[in-house]
């Protein structure tokens, strides 16, 4: 939900003065008691973002809006029924069905990790087919045969939960447009900082068409279009050499996806910084900045993100002072 308000009155000389103010929010659906938007008492600890009510870390809930949006664009609606959970919360899970294949021990779920979802989990049918068929595409993978419902997410939150291991990789497909002396790299890259694989590929190739040596009019450099100051300010020594650049893409549009929650408001921070994605509430009302997201959401397979997935990269996002919601 947005609301947006204009202010015009008569100044000087003539002229009319004439302010613009937007706001936003996205709602957060409580656990139970003592629940926040930071998660703590299991192996995950850091922000959470809520989609369908559940609590997920950013970089999931950012790879399954793309995911939602696709199924929605065939009339698939995916609803997620479990997501990350505390240690005590699977203690009582437990306790209440304690059979280990159907519900893992405290301290053992991969729910810990906040890598799983499980989806549809009361539905089926059509939904758990389109996500056999598909869900590889966005980084999620079936974890157990028996549970056609529940999905975890290879390349993990990038802070330290989830899968980082190269053999990870093999549910993860990338573009036949991507070069391939640059698919392993943007693969290993994706793994360890929480980015869809195709989203990272196709920001390269809209910042550059994966020329290394690229130099745009205002001075950025290199595959990713590093700006002199923010390759510093990322310890890039040399933004022209892709095995650098790459890995610090990643990186940045990882924090920026976990400091957001969105895979719009990601790419719209790092066309345009994430101050101005802060001073607007949203992406930008800048013409190139909207037509970048639209283009890289678009070549990475999930412009229906746009027009609002479940969830919220078509919803402008809000931040609370010690809550990312």
């Amino acid at each position: 939900m947005s609301v947006q308000v204009e202010v015009s009155r008569a100044g000087p000389a003539g002229t009319r003065l004439r302010a613009v103010a937007r706001a936003g929010i996205t709602f957060a659906f409580p656990l139970g008691e003592g629940a926040s938007g930071w998660a703590s008492g299991a192996g995950y600890s850091g922000p959470l973002v809520y989609r369908d009510g559940k609590p997920l870390c950013p970089a999931v809930a950012a790879a399954f809006d793309l995911m939602d949006a696709a199924a929605r664009s065939v009339g698939i609606d995916l609803v997620i029924n479990s997501a990350f959970r505390s240690d005590a919360e699977q203690a009582i899970l437990f306790a209440r069905h304690p059979d280990p294949k159907w519900v893992a021990p405290p301290g053992r779920s991969r729910h810990r990790d906040a890598t799983e979802l499980d989806i549809n989990m009361n539905a089926g049918g059509s939904a758990h087919a389109w996500l056999r068929a598909n869900a590889g595409r966005f980084g999620f993978i079936q974890r157990y045969s028996w549970e056609p419902w529940h999905y975890g997410y290879l390349p993990g939150c990038g802070v330290g939960g989830g899968s980082t291991a190269p053999a990870a990789a093999a549910g993860l497909g990338l573009p036949a447009w991507v070069p391939d002396r640059y698919r392993a790299t943007i693969l290993s890259a994706s793994l360890a900082h929480g980015v869809n694989p195709a989203l990272l590929a196709a920001l390269l190739r809209a910042e550059s068409g994966f020329d290394p040596r690229a130099v745009s009019p205002v001075g950025a450099q290199g595959i990713a279009q590093f700006m002199p100051e923010t390759a510093r300010g990322m310890g890039l020594s040399d933004p022209f050499d892709p095995r650098q650049a790459i890995p610090a893409a990643a990186r940045l549009l990882g924090g920026h996806q976990r400091r957001f929650g969105s895979v719009a408001l990601a790419l719209a921070a790092y066309n345009a910084g994430p101050g101005a994605v802060e001073r607007y509430g949203g992406v930008p009302p800048y013409a190139e900045t909207q037509a970048y997201v639209a283009k890289i959401l678009a070549l990475a397979g999930g412009a229906a993100a746009l027009a609002g997935g479940a969830g919220g990269d078509g919803v402008v996002l809000m931040r609370v002072p010690g809550r990312l919601v």
